[in-house]
């Protein structure tokens, strides 16, 4: 996902999921878990602080981004402003894409922009608190949907047709997220990205459903709730027509198994859990 020509060595773009944060920059991509673990020295984040938390759970956050929702975040017997913890864990990731930049006078990071992948369904108020986390880092700030960053990875992939309705299934770690993007027709760059910031819109995000289950069922097929909920479901939110195509995208820690998204009739077709942030970083580099 790298660029030779060296265009974007002013933006990194992190994907913010549930379980695992990814960032990309210069042409590197560092996955890393969204943990938080305070120690007699200080805080630690992602895999260090997963390696490092031990027995001390209490001071351990898992999984930052459910708590977005909080002002405050308890760390054993401390309290935390948490959107100072999610500023750490950004500056964590970018740390580790950085390589070679040098730090520009009077900023965190000396990165020009820094692109946020956001989940679809998150609101105004949870990214807002991305928003003010990452704005000691990057001079300009831009947040992107999930759902339909993975879109765009797959249609630039061949996965999916250009155009129409797309409908998305996430699998989250205690549900799945419904959706369906709306892709207008028009012209790719030369870049390849798909959207062009301030000259045309995002697609339409129609609203997303959540619902029990597993997008892939025990079975190793596409599931019972699938077949019987989600996939129907999808045509119910594009105003009774079934979708044009159906992506699956992991969004619980670990990735599907294509062979078994296969063995499921094409009824869905599987991507991995980068995808979002490829999708994000074509769009970033549209010219």
């Amino acid at each position: 996902m790298g660029d030779s020509e060296g265009r974007d060595r002013g933006t990194v773009v992190v994907d913010v999921g549930p379980v695992i944060v990814r960032a990309w920059g210069n042409g590197t991509v560092t996955r890393q878990r969204a943990a938080v673990l305070r120690t007699r020295e200080g805080l630690e984040y992602g895999d260090e602080a997963a390696r490092r938390a031990g027995d001390g759970l209490g001071a351990f956050e898992p999984s930052l981004p459910s708590a977005v929702d909080e002002e405050y975040t308890a760390l054993g017997d401390a309290v935390f402003r948490t959107v100072e913890l999610f500023r750490g864990l950004l500056r964590h990731v970018h740390a580790a894409v950085a390589v070679g930049d040098g730090v520009q006078a009077g900023r965190e990071c000396g990165r020009a922009r820094m692109v946020l992948v956001l989940p679809g369904q998150w609101g105004t108020i949870r990214r807002g608190v991305l928003e003010r986390a990452a704005a000691a880092l990057a001079d300009d700030v831009v947040t992107v949907g999930s759902t339909w960053a993975a879109v765009t990875a797959a249609e630039s992939e061949g996965l999916i047709r250009p155009g129409g309705a797309v409908g998305v299934v996430e699998q989250w770690p205690e549900c799945t997220v419904s959706s369906v993007v709306v892709r207008r027709p028009q012209r790719r760059s030369a870049g390849g990205g798909c959207w062009n910031p301030g000259v045309v819109r995002p697609p339409e995000h129609r609203r997303a459903v959540h619902g029990a289950g597993d997008v892939l069922g025990r079975e190793g097929v596409a599931g019972s709730e699938c077949g019987t909920g989600l996939l129907p479901g999808l045509a119910d939110l594009n105003g009774g027509v079934a979708p044009d195509g159906v992506i699956a995208v992991p969004r619980a820690g670990r990735e599907f198994d294509r062979t078994l998204c296969a063995a499921g009739g094409a009824r869905l077709v599987c991507t991995d859990g980068d995808a979002p942030l490829r999708g994000a970083v074509l769009w970033a580099r549209t010219p």
